[in-house]
């Protein structure tokens, strides 16, 4: 393979082949090569227009000076062969363009199309990496902001982003009894209990009654009786019925994006 001369592909597809190549494996001087294409262009030029090219090189002395060196495609490199006597150096050179010309065409063939495959398996793998690592990313900042969800929205208003309880919660009553007689069995809860469940809080974190009485007014529910209880603790106490509970959480949600974004 080493014996080979260098082919180029073009950017139409054609191979091609530098005279200054040939005339280096012919051990002759480029300009005599040149002198030859010149004059039989007409012949070389029967099916394609041989292609000149021209390269400025600079001089050890200084300045420059322009090269001009020519692209010949197959056929015309072969033919140029025939302009020559066939002594050992042209008929080995003759061989070398025959078998570069073929390895070439087996490389764009073969070898090409595999190395084209392996970069568009590479590409999806790259692909997907970053899909991966996308996701990955995407799933970190969802944890992120469930977490804040749950620490920072009241109850009902977790449950309504998130679509599901957060946590299950054992839930115990407080029952009041006087001697034997149950005066509470714990169906009501206290304004305390609904500014927790609500987040209605100072900013020392106690419970924020004017909040949750603004919030009531708001929905109306500090005016229907039947929400309502009047149940003994210590003294006699107004309480929520816990079976209501669902109606607050209904309308807290409904009004939750005007109380907590202005809306």
């Amino acid at each position: 393979m080493n014996d080979l001369i260098k082919i180029e592909e073009r950017a139409d597809g054609v191979l091609v082949v530098d005279s200054r190549l040939i005339a280096e494996d012919l051990n002759v001087q480029h300009k005599n090569l040149l002198a030859t294409i010149r004059k039989k262009i007409d012949r070389l030029e029967s099916h394609s227009p041989v292609a000149f090219q021209t390269r400025v090189v600079k001089k050890p002395q200084g300045g420059t000076y322009q090269e001009i060196y020519c692209l010949l495609d197959e056929r015309q490199s072969l033919k140029l062969m025939t302009y020559s006597r066939n002594t050992e150096q042209v008929l080995n050179c003759k061989d070398k363009l025959v078998d570069s010309f073929l390895a070439a065409k087996k490389v764009i063939k073969e070898v090409i199309p595999q190395q084209s495959d392996r970069i568009k398996q590479l590409e999806l793998e790259l692909e997907l990496r970053k899909a991966e690592a996308e996701a990955a990313k995407a799933q970190t900042i969802l944890i992120e902001k469930r977490e804040n969800v749950v620490n920072f929205c009241p109850e009902p208003v977790q449950q309504k982003i998130l679509g599901f309880q957060v946590v299950e919660k054992v839930e115990y009553r407080d029952r009041t009894f006087v001697e034997e007689d149950l005066i509470n069995d714990g169906s009501t809860v206290t304004k305390a209990f609904l500014c927790d469940r609500y987040g209605f809080k100072t900013r020392n974190g106690a419970p924020s009654y004017s909040a949750l009485n603004k919030f009531l007014t708001q929905i109306g529910a500090d005016n229907h009786g039947h929400l309502w209880d009047s149940t003994m603790t210590v003294r006699t106490n107004k309480q929520f019925k816990r079976e209501h509970l669902g109606l607050l959480d209904d309308a807290f949600q409904k009004c939750s994006r005007q109380m907590f974004l202005g809306e």
